[in-house]
This record gives C-alpha cells, structure tokens and sequence, in this order.
C-alpha cells in the first residue's frame, strides 16, 4: 500500500527492529514480519480489510501486505501529527459548521462528521471521526499549506479511457523516469475504521452521505463518479472498493482519493504511492520507465506472493480477474515465475536475519538480486541492493559493499521522505565501508560462535 531492520541492539538507532505489533485484521497491505505500525503514515496501500478492501495474507506473517519495499519507507520514532493539541482549542475550526455526532452507548464512543470547505483552495474534505483525531488533522500542515493538485486540469501527462476488461484506467502521453511525480492529490474523505463495527448500518450509511454531501459540488461529483462492486448502500460501496489505509494517533482510517482510485492494478506496477499525513497529501511516482501508450498502474497486493495467492484475493477483495502480463502467463511460464517467487520469500527471509546464527552470505544477495530484476519486482530493487552491500560489508568485501550501497542509493526513493535518514546511512557505508557497523561483522559472528 516500509527500516533497514536489523536485530543487534548494538546497532545504530537507524537500523533498530521494532517488535510486531500489528493486528491481523488490520486494512493495510503488508510489510514483512516486522511492526509496521510506525511506517504506515507514510506508506499507503489499498485498504484490505473486509470494511475497505478485505484482508490479504502476508507470506511474511499474516500482517498486511505493503506494495513497496519496507526497507525504503523507514519512520525510526513514533510519528504524530502533533504532539499534543492545545488544551483550549475550538473544536469547530476549520470546519465550515458545528459537527454532527453519533454516539455508541455501550462503547461510549462518539463520532462526528467535520468538513472543511476551503481546504486546498476548495477542494474540501469530509472527515467521519473522533474529535481527538479531528483536532490532531486540523492542526496539521495540510491546513496551512496550500498545493496544488497535481497534475493541473489543463496538463497532458496523462489521460483517462475505457480498457477492455479493465473497465476505466489511466494512460500516459509522455515518458515518466523512475521516481517522477504521476500524481499529487488530497483525500475527499478521511473515516475511521472503527465506524464500521460500532456504528448500526442505517445510521452509517446516512451519516456517510451526508459527510459527502457537505463537500463542494464538484469534489462531490469526484466521489461518485468511483466505481464498487459490493453491492451495498451505494456511499458505502465507493468507499469499500476505493479506501487507501492511514494511521491518525495510532488510530486506523480509510481516505478516499479519487484521483488514485482510477489508478488499476497490475502484479508487475510501474507505480508506486505514498501518503504523508501531516500535508494530506497522496503521491503516485513512478518505479520504472514508463513510455507513451502504457497503462498507469500500481499493485493493490504484495507483489511477491504466489499467482493462486494474488488472483484469490484480487477475485475476492476487488471482484475481477487479473490478467495482467504476469498473471497472463502460459501455465508453465506462471508455474516458473511461482517458484522464482517462492526462492526469493526463502532468500529474503534469510537475508534479513542478522542474528549471530544466521547463515546468510553474499551469494545468497546476488541470487536474490537476479530473481528480483528477472520477476521485475521494481519496488524491491533497493532493498535487494541494499541487503547486498550490507552482506559484503559483514565479510569485509569493501570493492562490492561500495558498489552495491551505490547502486541502492541510486534505486532509492527519497520522495517517500523519512527513508531518506537509512538512505544516508548507506551513503556512509559505501563512503566507507571499514568504519560502518557492519564491517567485519561475518567473522565476528563465526569467532563468537565456536567460542560458544
């Protein structure tokens, strides 16, 4: 829909593990087996549980499954839009009216629907949640800063169609290099996910049309020009079948984007988004070239899991079938592209164990390299880089830990802004290898273990 883990506590803060704390049930798409609960403000991905888009399996831990490679969407503390809202804040600034709330007795929890006509110069946006989280987003830089949408009504970068059997999609009219901006564009609708479970359906289904019916007519029209295919209330289907995930103060919460939205899936993406929720602001960059001609897409499940895997939940979560090119395959084509994938969930597993048992080596890297460029897992090439610089530095190979650090700054995303500190750490290794942490570390390990 993200930190360059590593378990040594010794190890610099940057490279910290964080334990997991992640719900299963959880609508965001997956990362690893490791806490993703500090990165997803920054990485969003299709929501996946049954309220958005239902819950797709992680192979790394039943967690949910993120598009992008964890390693590039690093968030080393605990992110807040504000530390702390002032104590005598007016509860109904920005909002163009005092809210309306529902209250669920039982849970005594109150929800409230507050919206905001002028933000981002009259787009405007409806949020359907706590007033702590209102407070947090109203104080937030999405509300101070004003830019624009991206690109303009009057650009050319890209225009939309009807594909067959995609319905409608996204086709690009120029070239976009690996990392360009596709889009930038703000939620219509921010809602809490806890609304679904504690909130009757009637009650919910009104109160969410009215929290789209309070924005400006043509951001409302933005809305329901969106596509679902539940088969429910009508409101509810779009935002089922449209929901990106965000965390607000710890808090889960779909946001709608539907400029996004029109972006269809594809195993192999050559997109890839984000979202920062201190600027409200959702991005689409591009992981590859894209040339003119090609269709906009971006994966709406790990890439990495098996074919049965992503056409069960695709078929089940989204209501089609993928045909994309990989999925498209002769069957014994798809059946080798299976087992890439199978080697490169084993290899990653143990490229990622830095415990002083592990028995990861830099062939292990390399291979893992190879698989990732011949499944074309764009999203995974830095990470892939990455973990082979770091193998060669722990067996003192100094010519290729440069060589790969640089070839995994190079395929670095810096937009996605907080990985931009691991990236630098990199940097540094590959300045000089001999004075990172994980010089030498391979033939400590090896003297540590017969020790023992």
């Amino acid at each position: 829909m993200c930190l360059l883990l590593l378990y040594l506590v010794s190890f610099p803060a940057i490279f910290a593990s964080t334990s997991v704390d992640r719900r299963s049930s959880s609508p965001f798409i997956p990362l690893s087996q490791h806490d993703t609960s500090q990165q997803s403000l920054i990485q969003t991905c299709p929501n996946t549980r049954l309220i958005f888009s239902p819950s797709q399996v992680s192979e790394f831990g039943n967690h949910s499954v993120c598009n992008t490679s964890w390693n590039e969407n690093s968030v080393l503390q605990g992110y807040k839009a504000t530390d702390s809202a002032p104590e005598s804040v007016n509860i109904h600034h920005p909002w163009k009216s005092e809210p309306e709330c529902l209250q669920n007795e039982e849970q005594l929890k109150e929800y409230c629907i507050y919206t905001s006509s002028n933000f981002r110069n009259g787009r405007g946006i409806s949020l359907l949640t706590t007033s702590f989280t209102a407070v947090t987003i109203s104080f937030s830089s999405g509300f101070s800063l004003h830019p624009q949408i991206y690109p303009t009504p009057t650009s050319n970068t890209y225009y939309e169609t009807s594909l067959p059997g995609r319905g409608k999609g996204l086709i690009s009219n120029g070239t976009f290099q690996r990392g360009d901006l596709i889009q930038s564009s703000t939620p219509v609708l921010i809602i809490d996910e806890e609304t679904f479970d504690i909130l009757e359906d009637e009650e919910r289904f009104a109160f969410q049309r009215k929290a789209i019916d309070a924005l400006p007519v043509a951001t409302r029209d933005l809305f329901y020009g969106l596509a679902g295919h539940f088969g429910i209330d009508k409101v509810e289907d779009i935002i089922r079948t449209n929901t990106f995930g965000a965390h607000f103060e710890g808090r889960m919460h779909g946001v709608v984007v539907p400029e996004a939205a029109r972006l269809n899936h594809d195993c192999r993406p050559n997109a890839r988004f984000a979202f920062d929720p201190e600027t409200l602001t959702h991005k689409v960059h591009a992981i590859r070239t894209i040339k003119p001609g090609e269709e906009l897409t971006i994966s709406y499940i790990d890439e990495k899991v098996p074919s049965s895997t992503r056409h069960s939940h695709i078929h089940s979560h989204w209501g089609f079938a993928c045909t994309c090119a990989t999925c498209s395959l002769p069957s014994s084509s798809l059946a080798l592209s299976d087992a890439r994938l199978h080697d490169i969930t084993y290899l990653r597993t143990g490229l990622l164990d830095f415990s002083p048992t592990s028995t990861a080596t830099p062939a292990m890297a390399e291979s893992f390299i190879k698989l990732i460029e011949t499944e074309q897992l764009w999203n995974s090439i830095a990470e892939a880089y990455m973990l082979a610089s770091l193998r060669y530095c722990m067996w003192e190979e100094e010519g290729k830990t440069r060589e790969y650090a640089r070839r995994a700054v190079e395929s670095w995303l810096v937009w996605e802004k907080k990985g931009v500190q691991n990236r630098e750490s990199l940097e540094i290794i590959g300045r000089m290898p001999r004075g990172g942490w994980c010089w030498g570390l391979a033939r400590l390990q090896e003297v540590g273990n017969r020790e023992l």
